[in-house]
């Protein structure tokens, strides 16, 4: 399990959940860790699935990898994504 997040206001964050941060939206979702290889994000090997991290994957700003509790506390929870799904619609 990763680490607990709170938005800016205490209230926790859990997995599909939709938050503003920097006028960007992101649907928020637990993942294994991974790394970068020549520019793009790749999976640790299974041996490693057990470590879970949060992540997130915004429309207009692409995606925020292993998210901290220190950025978690500048976003604000809008809601879960079965009611906010329009929000992170793309063109």
């Amino acid at each position: 399990m990763p680490t607990p997040l709170f938005d800016k206001n205490g209230v926790p964050l859990g997995e599909d959940d939709v938050l503003l941060l920097n006028a960007h939206y992101y649907r928020l979702y637990q993942d294994s860790p991974g790394h970068v290889v020549d520019g793009q994000y790749r999976h640790l090997s299974d041996a490693n699935a057990h470590e879970r991290q949060w992540d997130a994957i915004s429309c207009t700003n692409g995606y925020l990898h292993n998210i901290q509790p220190e950025l978690a506390a500048q976003a604000e929870l809008i809601g879960p994504y079965a009611e906010r799904a329009a929000l992170l619609v793309c063109d």
